[in-house]
């Protein structure tokens, strides 16, 4: 699966340096702030089974390219 701007864009709502969810998933509502702080000291969610760090996401939702 090609992760793009668009398929992000699809998830989630990106608002004041946050992401948040779109539409309901497995144990968030949408509007719930997405991710969480874990032990290396960054946000990161799950998408898809796979661990993304949430300025990442928000980099490519915005600049609309990893690089």
């Amino acid at each position: 699966m090609e992760l793009s701007k668009e398929y992000f864009d699809g998830l989630f709502t990106y608002k004041d340096g946050s992401l948040y969810w779109k539409e309901s998933r497995k144990g968030a509502k949408a509007g719930d702030k997405a991710g969480g702080l874990y032990g290396d000291g960054y946000i990161s969610l799950t998408v898809n089974k796979k661990r993304y760090l949430a300025h990442r996401i928000i980099f490519l939702v915005l600049y609309r390219d990893w690089e």
